[in-house]
């Protein structure tokens, strides 16, 4: 893909770097890169956390997509990977299966970094389905309200407008139904691109959405259990377990948890004798990584410990 495809949208600083500038580096400056499509996980292929959950208002399920509006009523999010004579397989589905009393609408949204595309003609295209028909769904936020009907069958919509300034970064908001109704919707395919005409879906890499989400939030394999895990070695016996280095830079000094194999928050596990450590906290905690650990517990100099943790720097 050519460099110059968003060059007209890079702020003062990302427009003086030199023509051959990385992508990597481009990056690490907050923008998504070169490629068309700035919505990252809109084919909803990361799920982090976990595949299926309860969807909380200001909550995360899939990686990148908040709850929104959620008030009353029992919401889950989930990935499923049965679509059939589709140009995708993943999707997500967000559905209420316990109707609520109030009539606010209920749906996701997705946070884009920074304000590259204020101003700009920008055009949001989506494939979606529901249950049965659903009537008056919004997409907004960083454009001005449009409406849309679904019906059984996984349906294209794209709308084009001019992207709105919403404070420091851009929202895509999806409304769906109503609270006090039962219903799913699938959704799949979001992308949000410069220009008048919804092209085709861009499909990246798993390997390259998969670090794009990590910029903003990366957890290891598990948060509890023997598996899944990392093992660090204590340096002293008084308070210090050597630091983290994480997988991808994030978009700035995150919150970082640490859990030990009880999945219990502050605490790392003794690998020899699976003995609970208490009082755990990363410190000196940057965009790469963390110094070093604290603890609350004596410590076997030279030991290991087994450390799963998160690190949250989402918008």
């Amino acid at each position: 893909m050519s460099k110059a495809r968003n060059l007209s949208l890079l702020s003062a600083v990302e427009a003086g770097a030199t023509t051959d500038q990385t992508k990597a580096d481009i990056d690490a400056l907050g923008i998504n890169g070169f490629n068309k499509n700035w919505v990252i996980n809109g084919g909803f292929d990361i799920w982090q956390r976990s595949t299926s959950a309860a969807q909380t208002n200001g909550g995360f399920v899939a990686d990148r997509w908040k709850g929104n509006n959620y008030v009353n009523g029992t919401f889950t999010f989930s990935k499923r990977t049965d679509a059939t004579g589709q140009t995708f397989k993943t999707y997500g589905r967000l559905a209420q299966s316990s109707a609520g009393s109030q009539g606010a609408r209920q749906g996701i949204v997705h946070f884009i970094e920074g304000n590259y595309l204020v101003g700009k003609t920008i055009t949001v295209s989506f494939k979606a389905r529901a249950n049965a028909a659903l009537t008056g769904c919004i997409v907004r936020g960083i454009i001005a309200n449009q409406t849309f009907n679904l019906t059984t069958s996984f349906v294209k919509h794209s709308f084009t407008a001019t992207a709105l300034a919403e404070g420091a970064n851009t929202r895509l908001m999806f409304d769906f139904g109503l609270e006090n109704t039962t219903w799913y919707v699938d959704i799949a395919e979001v992308q949000v691109e410069v220009g008048s005409v919804a092209t085709d879906f861009e499909h990246r890499s798993y390997g390259e959405e998969f670090a794009l989400c990590q910029r903003y939030y990366e957890q290891t394999v598990n948060l509890t259990g023997v598996s899944g895990g990392i093992t660090l070695m204590a340096f002293n016996t008084a308070n210090g377990v050597q630091g983290l280095h994480f997988d991808v830079r994030k978009r700035a000094a995150p919150t970082v948890v640490l859990y030990g194999r009880s999945g219990v928050a502050n605490t790392i596990s003794y690998i020899t004798t699976g003995g609970v450590v208490t009082g755990c906290a990363a410190q000196t905690i940057t965009a790469d990584g963390c110094h070093y650990i604290s603890v609350g517990a004596t410590l076997s100099a030279g030991g290991g410990y087994e450390i799963h943790y998160s690190a949250d720097a989402e918008l």
